[in-house]
């Protein structure tokens, strides 16, 4: 008879180390663009982080994500790819580099679920920004 495991597998454990550094991956990728995209907002839109709702801050909703409070749709500020920014418009790739939204793969990865640490990263940010901190 073979003796019971007394913990997890190696292969478990290689696996769990894998997923915890791709989060801390994640939060640092995504805390770099949220910087970004704070600074790109207080130079393109004086007075958006009172437009903020944080109860319904959801960067996955084109209407209740930073943007879509901001100018009232994600879609009145951004342009799909391809297409050519009229001014003060910014195409798809650079809302992903400045934290508003996820590029294909990084939303298929997970179901979704990259934009509930995007919304949860941006919120915890705004509470600072709104408590006075930098």
């Amino acid at each position: 008879m073979a003796p019971h495991s007394r913990g997890p597998s190696k292969a478990a454990d290689a696996a769990n180390n894998q997923m915890e550094n791709s989060i801390k991956d994640k939060i640092a990728l995504y805390g770099a663009r949220i910087e970004r995209g704070i600074k790109w907002l207080n130079k393109n839109k004086p007075g958006w982080l009172k437009k903020i709702n944080l109860k319904l801050l959801d960067l996955s909703s084109q209407d209740r994500c930073i943007l879509g409070q901001a100018y009232e749709d994600f879609w009145n500020k951004v342009v799909s790819e391809g297409e050519i920014p009229e001014k003060g418009q910014i195409n798809f790739l650079r809302a992903v580099a400045l934290g508003f939204a996820l590029d294909d793969s990084d939303y298929a990865e997970n179901e979704g679920k990259n934009y509930d640490l995007l919304t949860a990263m941006w919120f915890s940010r705004l509470t600072a920004l709104r408590a006075g901190c930098k």
